[in-house]
């Protein structure tokens, strides 16, 4: 920049992007203004109403960035194994009580993730060059074939919605 600053963008896995622009600009970008509501963000009142109102593989819906923002791989399959919930599940297939215990675990394993400064992967870093050390705290994600800290079954992999997706064939139902 022209006071000497620098801004590096370091993306190792190719997903990312960076805007820039006065804020009425960013506003016209098309996928910015189809981002849904960020999860840290959403009510249970609005996650309830959004899921019931699909009927499409859970696993799937929680990747929709258009209805809910903020949801990647691996928040979905920790989220989805902490609440018991197969990821090939359909939306309408889960009861109420289902559906508070996801939300629960989305907005604790966001949580978790923010605490342990994320997940580096590869030569991921946060700012300032520090690793993030969410993935020491893996419950299911890239654990395949490892036992499942719940129940002990091997822990699968498969794919959900074009997406690599772990999760415990025993006690995911």
């Amino acid at each position: 920049f022209s006071d000497g600053s620098e801004l590096h963008f370091v993306d190792p896995r190719k997903f990312g992007i960076v805007w820039y622009g006065s804020p009425q600009d960013l506003q016209k970008d098309t996928y910015l203004k189809n981002l849904g509501v960020d999860l840290k963000k959403l009510t249970f009142e609005e996650f309830r109403e959004k899921l019931k109102a699909r009927s499409q593989i859970i696993k799937a819906f929680l990747l929709r960035q258009d209805v809910i923002s903020g949801i990647g791989n691996i928040i979905a399959d920790e989220a989805l194994w902490a609440s018991r919930i197969h990821p090939k599940r359909k939306t309408s297939s889960l009861s109420e009580k289902e559906i508070r215990t996801l939300f629960d675990a989305l907005q604790k394993t966001v949580d978790e993730i923010l605490k342990a400064g994320g997940t580096s992967m590869r030569n991921w870093q946060a700012p300032g060059g520090k690793k993030g050390g969410y993935q020491e705290l893996y419950k299911v994600y890239a654990r395949v074939g490892q036992k499942c800290f719940r129940c002990g079954h091997k822990t699968r992999r498969t794919i959900t919605a074009g997406r690599g997706t772990s999760f415990c064939p025993h006690c995911q139902s």
